[in-house]
Order: structure tokens, then C-alpha cells, then sequence
């Protein structure tokens, strides 16, 4: 398992941004080698992201899972004071790609999460 790369030692990535702009949760593939030693440029790995909700009220986040487009958008309401919510729990991606989020409330959302291959 390995941490999300916009994560510090593992931990949460706090969601600042209210567009597109917003926090980079993960872009760059994580290392790995095959049994030969040789290293993976195209790998599939699965996610397990969950947020969490530090405000008095609803918000929704956005995750941009690959791109822009609207069929690349997740949207999950994070409730209130809520513990962690599992956002994503093993939909798969395979690199190179970026992962971001946004929500509609600054400063409100923090995100956990790894990498499993």
C-alpha cells in the first residue's frame, strides 16, 4: 500500500479549492518494479479515498478522477462532522494520470487514502 502522493507520511490532504483548480490528491505513479527489477511505466492500481467533513454544515466534494470532463467527475456529499466516508473504495486507474478534488466549501473537506497494486 502506498500513500497518496498529495498526502504528507500519510497524512490528510485539507481540499482549499472550490473549482478545478483545486488540491492535487495524486500525480505521480507510484514506484514500482516487476520481479526482474525492471520498472512499471503503466501500472493499474486501485484507490481507497475517504474524506471527512470538519464544518458545521454539508458539503459536496469533487473528485476529478483523470480529467475534467463530466464523466470524469465524482461527487460525494460529505455530512457534517461526519468521521471518515469512503469516497472511492477500489475503482482502478491506470497511470499516467492526476487525480484532484474540490469542494464547494473551502477548508472543509480533508482526505485520506493509498494506493494498492
Amino acid at each position: 500500500m502506498l500513500h497518496l502522493t498529495g498526502s504528507t507520511r500519510g497524512l490528510g490532504i485539507l481540499i482549499t479549492g472550490t473549482d478545478s483548480a483545486g488540491a492535487v490528491v495524486l500525480d505521480e505513479r507510484p514506484v514500482t518494479t516487476d520481479p526482474d527489477g525492471d520498472a512499471n511505466p503503466e501500472e493499474t492500481f486501485s484507490y481507497l479515498i475517504q474524506a471527512t467533513n470538519t464544518s458545521a454544515a454539508d458539503v459536496v466534494l469533487t473528485l476529478e478522477w483523470g480529467g475534467t470532463d463530466a464523466s470524469n467527475l465524482i461527487k460525494e456529499t460529505i455530512v457534517a462532522a461526519s468521521g471518515l466516508v469512503t469516497v472511492i473504495n477500489g475503482a482502478q486507474i491506470t497511470w499516467p494520470v492526476t487525480i484532484k478534488a474540490f469542494a464547494d466549501t473551502a477548508n472543509a473537506v480533508v482526505i485520506y487514502g493509498e494506493a494498492r497494486n
